[in-house]
């Protein structure tokens, strides 16, 4: 009797989702001019100043954190080229190392970047990071409201407040794993597109898991608070909304599934992060008084 009363409950958003994906086919929503909007609109608001001079100026408020980023950029490429332990350096605090897993190191973009990395330098592939994550950013947050909405007006003004947003003008003076968050939007979307039934279970599953592995290699920080975040809305959602239980379960499920195949991934930054020293030598007592 459960059964047959779950899948009854459920049968109309199949049908929405069906009827979402008859429209979608209709109207198909522009999705590539966006990005060159926002990607334009990025270059004049932050890459005038050094788009003349990639190799020797940086989007950042000071030298501090962004030589530390660049050297993060460099050491990827560096050590799998010369077959180094990428995930613990001797490069810095000499002699006993550093556990690269305990620190913002931005692996995924080291890795991806690495061909200009190698071909410029690292200051022009911090510039790209800077420059690139609001354009990505207010992008994937368009396709979202997109999605929902239906309309290209009010989705380009929802992407640009969340891409150009003051929380991604203060770390853009010198965060970029926090300043990439392309990847929030899209977990979102995914979700959605799962409760309407616009997405199989298999595609879901791969789709996310690819999604949380990137966030997890970009910041560890930004999964964590959409994991969240992420439960507490599905939470509300169960609370108020009875119709949809049986497919908010089916959703938590699969949920399940994506973080583990997004932690058979990234396991091996997962064990080094585990089991690896957590700090260097003389730097395990932070002062911390009020």
């Amino acid at each position: 009797m459960s059964a047959v009363s779950s899948t009854s409950s459920a049968q109309p958003f199949r049908v929405a989702g069906a009827q979402r994906r008859s429209a979608a086919g209709a109207t198909r929503s522009p999705t590539v001019w966006p990005l060159a909007l926002y990607a334009v609109l990025s270059l004049v608001l932050f890459g005038l100043p050094v788009i003349g001079h990639l190799g020797s100026r940086i989007v950042a408020s000071d030298q501090l954190d962004s030589s530390q980023f660049m050297w993060f950029l460099a050491w990827w490429p560096h050590a799998i080229l010369h077959g180094l332990n990428p995930f613990v350096t001797h490069e810095i605090f000499y002699p006993n190392g550093f556990n690269l897993e305990w620190s913002t190191a931005m692996p995924l973009e080291g890795i991806a970047l690495s061909p200009i990395t190698l071909a410029f330098s690292p200051i022009v592939s911090w510039n790209v990071i800077q420059l690139a994550s609001p354009a990505l950013s207010a992008w994937t947050a368009y396709l979202l409201c997109r999605h929902v909405t239906r309309r290209t007006g009010p989705s380009l003004v929802g992407g640009y407040l969340f891409g150009f947003s003051p929380y991604m003008l203060v770390h853009l003076t010198g965060g970029p794993y926090l300043a990439l968050v392309a990847f929030v939007p899209l977990l979102v979307l995914l979700v959605l597109k799962l409760i309407e039934g616009s997405i199989s279970a298999r595609w879901f599953v791969v789709a996310m898991a690819l999604c949380l592995a990137g966030q997890y290699l970009t910041s560890t920080e930004v999964l964590a608070t959409s994991t969240v975040f992420g439960a507490f809305a599905l939470l509300v959602a169960y609370c108020l909304l009875a119709e949809l239980r049986p497919v908010l379960r089916r959703a938590v499920g699969l949920l399940a599934l994506a973080y583990a195949g997004a932690g058979v991934l990234v396991s091996p930054f997962l064990y080094y992060f585990l089991f690896g020293t957590h700090y260097p030598p003389g730097a395990t007592g932070f002062i911390a008084d009020l």
